[in-house]
């Protein structure tokens, strides 16, 4: 605000009141603080301001560097009942396209199928296009189980859950590119919960390999239609920007 000495002098602007001299003053007295010394300098007023703007555009730099590496709960179903077709992880329509890669979180079992694969089909689509490799490791054997190398399937192996909740498949999905695409390549993480079978580690990897579109849909299921979830299993979607 203007000075006390300069009051009648004075005036200020509107936003962020720098004080600067009316018409009929004395040129330039708040350059070097007025007759007294005492009112604004308009050269600190402008420094001060400056280290503001710059301190708020190091901050939003900071928020734009976490936004960056932030993943974002795009969806979660519940898996209950018979598998059927699958059930869709879906994409908001209005991010589609947006993100790099996502993560699909698959946390239960399969009723009385120790080891049972995870399929996820790329918006649903049930063609030979995928290609994956997988296994489940028994640990205390230190040998692969359910090893499986498909060149060209409908039934992706992309992960593996146990016979009880909880178990948990962790899948990384990343198109080709972002926007539409034709390509998703995928690698996973598994823990099955046997009980006193025996719990075992999976791991998955492979492709998708199709008509270029856009990704709007995860479907997630076993390899058999009649498989029943185990009571409280669900799977969540994670997009990463």
């Amino acid at each position: 605000m203007p000075c006390e000495a300069c009051a009648s002098s004075c005036a200020a602007t509107q936003n962020y009141q720098f004080a600067f001299e009316t018409m009929g003053d004395q040129p330039g007295h708040t350059l070097h603080g007025g007759p007294n010394g005492d009112c604004p300098i308009l050269a600190e007023q402008v420094e001060q301001e400056l280290l503001r703007i710059e301190a708020n555009q190091a901050e939003l730099e900071d928020r734009l560097t976490q936004l960056e590496e932030r993943m974002y709960r795009l969806d979660d179903i519940d898996l209950s009942g018979t598998v059927g077709t699958g059930t869709a992880l879906t994409i908001p329509p209005e991010v589609r396209g947006v993100f790099r890669s996502y993560t699909i979180e698959v946390d239960g079992g399969v009723s009385d199928v120790p080891n049972c694969p995870i399929i996820v089909r790329v918006n649903g689509i049930n063609e030979q296009e995928y290609r994956s490799t997988s296994y489940v490791w028994d640990v205390d054997s230190s040998s692969a189980m359910e090893q499986q190398n498909l060149d060209s399937t409908a039934f992706p192996r992309v992960g593996f859950l146990g016979q009880f909740s909880p178990g948990i498949a962790r899948i990384t999905m990343r198109p080709r590119n972002t926007g539409e695409t034709g390509f998703v390549s995928w690698t996973s993480h598994s823990w099955c919960n046997n009980g006193v079978n025996g719990s075992t580690l999976g791991r998955s990897g492979g492709r998708w390999n199709g008509d270029t579109q856009e990704i709007q849909t995860f479907v997630v299921r076993t390899n058999n239609s009649v498989h029943e979830w185990s009571t409280g299993t669900g799977a969540t979607l994670w997009g990463h920007i």
